[in-house]
């Protein structure tokens, strides 16, 4: 079998203050994989796998980077173990 695995990162903004600044967002990764059939290339099988976070924003942006990049690690992993799961049952 080949394996074709895309990847995608969201981040939406939930709500706003009375400003209109955002005040919470919503981070979203998301996984595809397609299993084809290797002599023809058709797709046999497809998987999501997808974990959202919503946390508030903050008004030190190094801090929110630095804990933007912590979530994006959590769900990445989480996402990951899935598709190991998913991957060893075939």
């Amino acid at each position: 079998i080949q394996i074709e695995i895309s990847s995608n990162k969201k981040i939406n903004i939930i709500s706003k203050d009375k400003k209109g600044d955002p005040s919470r967002f919503s981070m979203i990764i998301s996984l595809t994989i397609n299993i084809l059939n290797k002599n023809n290339y058709e797709i046999n099988k497809t998987k999501n796998f997808s974990k959202n976070f919503n946390y508030n924003n903050n008004s030190n942006k190094f801090s929110l980077k630095k804990y933007e990049k912590e979530i994006e690690n959590t769900l990445i992993n989480k996402i990951v173990e899935e598709s190991i799961i998913y991957l060893s049952e075939l």
